[in-house]
């Protein structure tokens, strides 16, 4: 699943809509980590967070408001991404 996404919220609500389409593993190409680094060094930002979580459990539950309402993913995650060769240290330092 490809997408530049600004949380892990937005991830997964875009997710959500094509979850029964996947099988086990799940491929998420947020396309320039640059991107998704900014985003998630953004003060109370759960990026980070959610990646490392997500790296290790399959089975997780998560509440996304009224609207969008509850994700329950049986899927292991994977990121891949780029890094344009200008902004490496930039990315790497964030």
């Amino acid at each position: 699943m490809e997408g530049k996404f600004g949380s892990p919220e937005l991830m997964l609500t875009h997710l959500k809509k094509y979850l029964s389409t996947f099988s086990e593993n799940i491929l998420l190409n947020p396309d320039e980590w640059s991107f998704l680094f900014a985003k998630a060094s953004i003060p109370n930002s759960t990026f980070f967070e959610f990646m490392t979580t997500t790296f290790y459990r399959q089975k997780q539950n998560f509440q996304i408001g009224n609207r969008v309402g509850e994700i329950n993913l049986d899927h292991a995650l994977s990121f891949a991404a780029g890094v344009v060769e200008t902004e490496a240290d930039t990315v790497l330092g964030a």
